[in-house]
């Protein structure tokens, strides 16, 4: 996925979630990381190209945050601090219209089926969801999450089944 791509997906889902009362920068990292998974799994890699650490809260991806930051320095987004309970969450909000034309149509499908399934819950609930994922669970603290770990069982995979799954990966690369 190109830059322009890949923030007018930020945008789109920036624009798509504004009025989710659990919206936010937790959220978008979960929605990304949940819509590259689902991916994946059809297409074994990701579409966006981000990488994702396990961090205490579930997936983070570097590359999202930094891109998001640099969308707001550059007022294509703007962030705003919204009261939640007794903590503040930190909203992205699209200053422009996204066009979503500008979004793979088989990753806007897939981020549309993960921010319909995941509307009415929190970040808090989402990343609790995230922990129960072999890809989550099998990767160290600050550790990149293998996402090849998602097509195997719910234990850590024998070596053998690394070589398989990244071979198949390298294939599908190679097409």
């Amino acid at each position: 996925m190109t830059d322009e791509q890949l923030r007018a997906a930020v945008l789109y889902v920036a624009d798509q979630c504004r009025e989710d009362e659990g919206w936010g920068r937790t959220k978008l990292q979960k929605i990304f990381f949940f819509a590259d998974l689902h991916y994946f799994r059809r297409h074994l890699r990701t579409a966006t190209g981000l990488t994702y650490i396990k961090r205490e809260y579930g997936p983070f991806s570097p590359g999202l945050h930094a891109l998001s930051r640099n969308m707001v320095r550059e007022g294509l987004a703007e962030e705003r601090k919204v009261p939640r309970g007794d903590r503040e969450s930190l909203v992205l909000l699209p200053t422009q219209r996204p066009n979503p034309e500008l979004v793979p149509e088989d990753f806007r499908a897939a981020l549309d089926a993960v921010i319909a399934d995941l509307a009415d819950r929190s970040a808090g609930a989402i990343s609790d969801a995230t922990h129960q994922l072999a890809a989550w669970r099998l990767a160290r603290p600050e550790e990149e999450i293998n996402l090849s770990w998602a097509l195997v069982a719910r234990r850590r995979p024998t070596e053998s089944s690394i070589r398989w799954a990244q071979d198949r990966i390298r294939q599908e690369q190679e097409r």
